[in-house]
């Protein structure tokens, strides 16, 4: 298939990619993305309820995120999700429910979602809600469903539509690539795992992938074709192999990593002596 190519915006430095409705039952799903980080954020939704959720929002990127979830859609957030905790951007979960309350722009009281494998506070996040392998998030009469999909981190979930039409893998799956596995106890073997067994075997060939990342300007892949040409995780791969490959990369650390993760590890909390 072809891939999709971002219509880049040098000016604005961000760019809103597309919206689309793929069935009736279909949520409405929201691509942006941003071009420091290359990091895609999501916004899925019920048209009917306006009920919305965000999956890896940036700091950088706050006022976009609420222009797109309360200005121009007037949606009403009831959950920030998170596919891992970040090391190459801090979270613009705490920023953008705080100006989303300010504006009485949620349902509810927001709650923010991510692995049970992060080590974050309960008493100290009390919105904060740990997701495991199989928990559903409803948005109306939609839902997603939490695969653990451990491998670049150990707090790595994905993110599937109920219609099974798209995945969110954050930093595990990308198109033709896969996130690396060297810091924050990253596994090649539980990478393979989780590439090979819980999304390859796990959805439908036409399941679109939507990774955490793009650096060539990409929007989406499938499973189908992630199969036959991700030159590091084809279907037939060994562990034996990908495991060399992860293990040769050479990749320099990320430039925000000393800050990204302990700023992530508190839902991008971050007190302003600490910014300093």
């Amino acid at each position: 298939m072809d891939l999709e190519k971002l219509d880049k915006n040098e000016e604005k430095g961000t760019i809103y990619v597309h919206v689309e409705k793929i069935t009736e039952e279909a949520p409405t799903m929201i691509q942006l993305y941003d071009r420091v980080s290359c990091t895609y954020t999501f916004i899925i939704a019920d048209e009917n309820t306006k009920e919305a959720v965000i999956v890896d929002s940036v700091d950088s990127q706050t006022e976009r995120d609420y222009d797109y979830l309360a200005t121009f859609n007037d949606y009403k957030t009831i959950g920030i999700l998170e596919t891992h905790i970040h090391a190459d951007h801090i979270t613009g979960s705490h920023n953008l429910n705080e100006k989303l309350k300010e504006n009485n722009k949620v349902k509810g009281n927001v709650v923010h979602y991510a692995s049970i494998a992060a080590n974050v506070v309960p008493e100290e996040r009390p919105r904060f809600r740990g997701v495991k392998d199989l928990d559903v998030i409803v948005i109306g009469k939609h839902y997603l469903i939490v695969r653990e999909t451990p491998g670049h981190t150990d707090t790595c979930v994905s993110y599937i539509t109920n219609n099974l039409e798209n995945v969110m893998t954050g930093d595990v799956l990308f198109i033709r690539g896969c996130g690396r596995t060297d810091f924050q106890a990253g596994s090649p073997k539980n990478m393979f795992h989780s590439i090979q067994t819980i999304l390859y075997e796990g959805l439908p060939d036409e399941t679109r992938v939507y990774p955490g990342h793009d650096y060539k300007g990409c929007l989406y892949s499938t499973i189908g074709h992630e199969k036959k040409f991700n030159p590091r995780c084809p279907k037939g791969q060994t562990v034996e192999k990908f495991t060399e490959i992860m293990e040769n990369l050479n990749l320099n650390p990320p430039q925000k990593l000393k800050e990204s993760v302990p700023g992530n590890l508190e839902l991008g909390h971050i007190k302003e002596e600490e910014k300093k």
